[in-house]
């Protein structure tokens, strides 16, 4: 249409009438029009330029009603706002500048490393200097995204570097052995996961070129509560076309493009470089069972290992390889792993709450934590997101590993900067350092039981609100729960339903108690939950992958019971639950067509999925069905 603006042109509407910004300016101030996407020539006023910011954000979402996210949004005293402000404008990677900040990181890291059973190969450090230079056990991140790929990263590095010396080494190594170990210039290192870990995985695995290998979850529990499924996994030949596991044997032929009968005599397990396992799922805040998983993974490379002769001349070549890569290292490689040797990697990005359960009163309690180094073999790294249940707000991870040999000292960089020096493994440089400050002050201001009162605090309101789904009437003599079922918190030990009088993580995941209606779906729930305020994502579980976008899988509601979730907002969401429901019912109520034939009938229920289907390729905005990205 001629003289049609484009969009990137208006000017945005101008709500507060100032002058500047409306016409008429006074004193000589010229009219201005703000653009969307051209930066202005002439300055405006700051009072002016907030209202407006001030007036666009009014679209957002109340972070105390969003019980979609598990990032606290919404807490913290007025004390922490102060250190928040007092420690805003520090980059924190300037390590020779702000050496108290760094102090703080080094604390915090090694205050949660303790709680996780990491090994510190040196006593507490007496003075700062000391501390700053303390060896490396882990290290705060922007979140657990980063935290999870730089404990993938360092496990690669040794994948990396054993491949290397296998190919180069092979006739050296294999001189004499009854067993062979081979390795091919094809292959690819791999990670073995559930189908539910967070979309990062997947990230990492395309970033750099790993093939994932996902266990798919389509039913109850949700989780790899079974460690023989890990293990058959590990020990299937590649070239198995006829087992139960034959689909992992094929999509590793096809990813890495090996023949059709190679390699011959070769399982799986001898290209991972790591097994991923999830303690509280985003999708569900179910867990993998770590000790299970652990159990079998030790079991499996225990007995390869067994097969193996040329352990010694292996190791040796090892080291003779990593001298000639890293000639700056003074020192041999600290871990040297087995020919066939598979680290954990445990995401535990809800962590906080079972790090601090309440059932764990002391340090040394008889309740450990299932998945910390103490009570495993094969885990080797941890990572925690602090600006979930750990209090932050966002912009804070940590990845935390079991001890200094962990991560090689090569990958832990030495840089001059701006007249010092400091060591770094991050994939990250520059970043604020308020959050990790703010790390430091709730554990110093909260302390081991400040942080259990509050977690018990989460966990009663969400088993009160569990409860509550069997009391809230809908229609007539209908409950909530007569609609509406718990497929969060089983027990790792048994995985046969949920255990109704354990919640272990302040997370609810609500699906269809009976068959689900025709004609709406829980995305019209979440969607008119919406409409009263309510942030209460509504997504499908994935099946087979954690970037699947089916309608196979379970649909599900999901409830996020931060700290700030009281009871009486529980009860009012409740309330608004069953009203929405209600409301639906009777909408399709008066939709239904009286049906004579079964014809009829087929017809109707046709064009009520149709309607459906209709509807979810509607749905806006989609950040309500993404519950697997928070």
């Amino acid at each position: 249409m001629t003289g049609q603006i484009e969009y990137d042109d208006q000017p945005i509407t101008p709500v507060y009438g100032r002058d500047e910004v409306a016409g008429g300016a006074p004193d000589g101030i010229e009219e201005i029009n703000l653009s969307k996407s051209k930066l202005l020539d002439t300055p405006l006023p700051a009072d002016s330029v907030y209202q407006v910011i001030k007036n666009e954000l009014l679209m957002d979402m109340k972070p105390g009603l969003n019980l979609a996210t598990f990032c606290n949004e919404a807490y913290t005293d007025p004390w922490g706002i102060k250190v928040i402000s007092d420690s805003i404008k520090k980059n924190f990677i300037d390590y020779t500048e702000y050496p108290g900040t760094i102090l703080t990181e080094k604390r915090s890291i090694r205050m949660i490393a303790r709680e996780l059973g990491t090994t510190f190969d040196e006593d507490d450090p007496s003075d700062p200097h000391e501390e700053a230079r303390q060896n490396f056990y882990g290290t705060a991140t922007i979140g657990s995204s980063e935290a999870i790929m730089l404990g993938l990263i360092s496990h690669k590095f040794i994948w990396n570097l054993k491949h290397r010396v296998l190919l180069k080494y092979e006739t050296q190594i294999n001189t004499n052995a009854t067993n062979q170990i081979k390795a091919d210039p094809r292959d690819r290192p791999v990670i073995l996961m559930s189908a539910h870990v967070h979309a990062c995985w997947d990230k990492f695995c395309r970033y750099y070129d790993v093939v994932p290998l996902y266990v798919p979850q389509s039913d109850a529990p949700y989780a790899i509560h079974n460690g023989d499924i890990i293990k058959g996994i590990l020990e299937t030949p590649i070239n198995d076309t006829s087992s139960i596991n034959k689909d992992y044997a094929k999509k590793l032929r096809d990813t890495i493009f090996y023949g059709k009968n190679d390699p011959h005599n070769r399982v799986i397990g001898e290209l991972v470089m790591t097994v991923g396992t999830c303690v509280g799922t985003t999708f569900t805040g179910n867990s993998d069972n770590v000790p299970a998983i652990d159990k079998a993974v030790d079991d499996f490379c225990k007995e390869q290992n067994e097969k193996y002769t040329q352990q010694g001349t292996f190791k040796e070549k090892y080291k003779e390889e990593y001298k000639l890569l890293y000639p700056q290292q003074k020192q041999p490689p600290q871990r040297i792993p087995d020919l066939i040797d598979i680290p954990i990697h445990v995401d535990t990005a809800n962590g906080f709450a079972l790090v601090f359960s309440p059932k764990r009163e002391k340090y040394d309690a008889p309740m450990p934590i299932p998945f910390c180094f103490r009570e495993t073999e094969r885990v080797l790294s941890i990572n925690l997101s602090n600006h979930k249940f750990g209090m932050t707000f966002t912009g804070m991870g940590s990845v935390i590993f079991r001890d200094s040999k962990v991560v090689d000292p090569a990958l832990i960089y030495e840089i001059p900067y701006l007249g010092g020096s400091f060591e770094n493994y991050t994939v990250n440089f520059s970043r604020g350092s308020a959050m990790i400050v703010m790390q430091y002050y709730n554990f110093l201001r909260f302390g081991r039981d400040g942080y259990q009162a509050i977690i018990k605090k989460c966990l009663d309101n969400t088993k009160w609100f569990l409860d509550q789904l069997t009391e809230t009437t809908v229609v007539e003599e209908k409950k909530l729960s007569d609609y509406l079922k718990n497929i969060s918190n089983y027990d790792v030990e048994d995985s046969s339903a949920p255990d109704e009088n354990k919640v272990d993580l302040p997370i609810i995941a609500l699906t269809w108690a009976d068959t689900p209606p025709e004609s709406w779906d829980l995305t019209d729930v979440s969607d008119k939950l919406a409409e009263k305020g309510w942030m209460v994502p509504s997504y499908t579980l994935s099946v087979n992958s954690p970037d699947e976008n089916s309608d196979s899988g379970t649909e599900v509601l999901r409830v996020v019971v931060q700290q700030v979730v009281t009871r009486e907002k529980l009860r009012a969401l409740l309330w608004d639950m069953a009203e929405v429901i209600g409301d639906l019912i009777e909408v399709a109520k008066d939709h239904e067509i009286e049906s004579t034939t079964a014809a009829e009938a087929s017809a109707i229920a046709s064009l009520a999925k149709a309607r459906l289907l209709r509807l979810k390729s509607k749905k806006a905005p989609i950040a309500r069905r993404t519950g697997c990205l928070c």
